[in-house]
């Protein structure tokens, strides 16, 4: 903003898409908004299945962890805690078909996070899976949504 940025937004893909609620989560007055695409919601219960990925949130080695050390890190955790995320509006892309992510489309981390004032946009793509488009038209429509949440 002190180089004359009107509007910060923060953007990932899978994992990248925690990092990036985490980030305005954290810091909501200075993220404007959030596109997380086939993104865990709840890392808690992506550890609980295996998803090692987690560890980069997580202060040592993720062998040695506890799931409240995990569960405290989550973007839902993270949405419970805050005060204010009136300012923050979040686009939510996940696949219909996501092999990946359990819980992608987990309503009671999307309520925490509208609870606590944020604008959630969820889009489920029809036939999307987690690391692969089936087709191109899919290729085509998930890079449309992306588009999309940065137009709106």
């Amino acid at each position: 903003r002190r180089k004359g940025c009107n509007e910060i937004i923060v953007t990932g893909q899978s994992f990248g898409g925690n990092v990036a609620l985490r980030a305005g989560l954290l810091h909501p007055g200075k993220v404007d908004r959030i596109i997380a695409a086939i993104t865990p919601l709840d890392i808690s219960k992506e550890f609980a299945v295996g998803n090692r990925a987690i560890s980069a949130l997580l202060p040592r080695d993720w062998s040695n962890v506890g799931a409240a050390e995990i569960a405290a890190v989550s973007p839902r955790a993270l949405a419970l805690q805050a005060t204010d995320l009136s300012s923050l509006s979040i686009t939510l892309i996940q696949g219909e078909f996501d092999d990946q992510i359990s819980t992608g489309k987990d309503e009671s981390s999307i309520q925490a996070m509208r609870e606590k004032g944020a604008k959630v946009r969820l889009i489920v793509q029809p036939g999307l899976g987690h690391s692969r488009f089936v087709t191109p038209e899919q290729w085509s429509q998930y890079w449309f949504n992306v588009g999309q949440a940065l137009a709106d």
